[in-house]
């Protein structure tokens, strides 16, 4: 449906490389936002960006399946399903967020946010498929300056 790259958190830089954070091991929740979400480099958790979340009896938080790391750096999962026929949206952005789906916390770790807004508008289905897929790139790629 969706072709999204992220940028990541400052947060999640730093959980990274202090061992806090492993992508392939941690489950990681896909959340869908509201339009009205900004990512701003301050937000470092669930509660963060909580009040964003949709709200939608189609709609719930997934976990991402079949992740992996390619060359040279690229995080990268499965296309993620939201379900098929569903009513969502609009969607302006999406965060990855350090936790099971049913086990999101205020202090779960936000990973990073790909917002739809900057790249179109926002995005919706009704009574359609709702499948985010990965940029060829991944997710988010680390490289040096």
């Amino acid at each position: 449906m969706t072709n999204v790259s992220m940028k990541l958190t400052q947060a999640c830089m730093k959980a990274i490389l202090s061992g806090d954070c492993h992508l392939l091991d941690d489950p990681i929740t896909a959340v869908l936002l509201s339009p009205a979400y900004s990512f701003e480099n301050t937000h470092r958790q669930y509660v963060d960006i909580k009040a964003f979340s949709l709200r939608s009896s189609d709609y719930q938080p997934t976990q991402l399946n079949g992740k992996r790391v390619f060359d040279p750096a690229s995080f990268i999962s499965d296309p993620i399903n939201f379900g098929n026929p569903v009513t969502i949206g609009p969607v302006g952005a999406v965060a990855l967020v350090k936790a099971f789906p049913k086990a999101l916390k205020d202090t779960s770790l936000l990973l990073a946010v790909g917002n739809f807004i900057n790249s179109g508008s926002p995005v919706e289905s009704i009574r359609g498929p709702f499948i985010l897929t990965p940029s060829p790139s991944g997710w988010f790629t680390f490289s040096q300056p």
